[in-house]
């Protein structure tokens, strides 16, 4: 329901199916290659042109304009073990929370390693790219260097809402797109930090907020 209060205040719940399954696309070198530096032909699919059309709609900011992005590591196997402090990879990733890993660091060693803090935001950039998971208080883990960690800055900007967009089909075509071109996809910081995000009325945030709120205590209780 939040989703769907999400897209009908962008203005996509009517055609986006459709868009998504138009393929034919014709371009200039100039609004193209030129343009953006890419040659994979699914970087100009019409679903994207499509999306931002609407996008364009509203007043938009980029990411980098209403969050920090900071990158945890990669310590790599040979640091992997049976008992220390929490490793927490993609796999372990999902928009409803964190699973229980399999794989910990050593505490001392990895210290100084960032940790997730209240309302950060945790977010895959790559395998499974565009998955976002709000935390609610610090947390001690570590987070994998394919997972990114996003802090509003932008006090305008409802941490809740803004994991909402990253979760819905606004940001996954933008991910889609970006890390697209590649058997397995990437999606670099810097383009996480030019995605747009569009803020809707306070009215229609508010109340978006409230449903996926309580979706998400429903599904921490089951």
């Amino acid at each position: 329901m939040a989703t769907w209060l999400l897209l009908a205040e962008i203005g996509l719940t009517a055609t986006i199916k459709s868009q998504q399954q138009t393929v034919c696309s014709h371009k200039m070198l100039s609004s193209s290659f030129l343009a953006s530096g890419r040659l994979d032909a699914e970087y100009y699919q019409p679903k994207f042109d499509y999306l931002f059309s609407k996008l364009n709609k509203f007043k938009t900011k980029t990411i980098k304009q209403i969050a920090t992005l900071s990158k945890s590591i990669e310590p790599g196997s040979d640091t992997y073990i049976e008992k220390g402090i929490p490793f927490i990879r993609v796999a372990d990733l999902s928009k409803f929370g964190l699973s229980q890993p399999t794989i910990y660091l050593d505490r001392f060693k990895f210290k100084d390693v960032i940790r997730p803090q209240k309302d950060t935001i945790l977010l895959s950039k790559d395998g499974s790219v565009g998955i976002a998971y709000k935390v609610e208080g610090p947390i001690d883990v570590i987070t994998s260097g394919a997972i990114v960690h996003l802090n509003v800055t932008d006090k305008e900007v409802l941490p809740d809402y803004l994991t909402l967009v990253i979760n819905s089909v606004v940001i996954k075509l933008q991910a889609e797109r970006d890390a697209g071109g590649s058997i397995i996809q990437h999606w670099k910081p810097s383009e996480i930090e030019k995605v747009n995000y569009s803020d809707t009325t306070n009215a229609g945030t508010n109340q978006i907020v409230k449903i996926a709120t309580k979706k998400f205590c429903s599904s921490q209780r089951k």
